[in-house]
């Protein structure tokens, strides 16, 4: 059986997250004013804190959730890849809008995508993101590493 080796990029300065204004602009995750709270993470006083939070469990949400499985299953050539995933967490803290993007060429990649869309899925957010004192939906792209042998 292949060994697979997957590394769930999520950082500060990795992370691609943004909130859209009512005008259509969009607002850098940076200059939000509160980020969409996540099970687990406490507003706090220091925003850097509370959105370090976020990431952390985001992370440790989504990779105690995937099916790695899935992935070996796949039966690619050694080597890494990369896959994005793009979702909106809504103004009721829903998820939507989920795009998966990946690197992987010439191979079906539908039960990888149906994990990964399941994986997101799964993340609970327990308050939306604020600008202004009101709810907006945040978009967030979380980039995934992974390496088979």
């Amino acid at each position: 059986m292949k060994k697979l080796l997957i590394l769930l990029t999520i950082t500060l300065s990795t992370t691609i997250v943004w909130s859209q204004e009512n005008d259509g602009t969009d607002k850098s995750f940076t200059k939000i004013e509160i980020v969409p709270i996540v099970k687990g993470c406490k507003l706090k006083k220091d925003h850097s804190k509370t959105k370090k939070c976020v990431i952390q469990k985001i992370q440790k949400e989504f990779f105690k959730n995937l099916n790695s499985t899935v992935i070996d299953k796949l039966g690619l050539p050694p080597g890494k890849y990369k896959a994005t995933i793009k979702f909106t967490i809504s103004k009721t803290t829903e998820i939507k809008d989920i795009i998966i993007k990946t690197s992987v060429k010439d191979h079906d990649i539908s039960a990888l995508e149906t994990e990964l869309i399941r994986v997101t899925k799964l993340l609970k957010f327990k308050k939306p993101g604020t600008q202004y004192g009101k709810a907006v939906d945040v978009k967030y792209t979380l980039p995934m590493k992974f390496e088979t042998y």
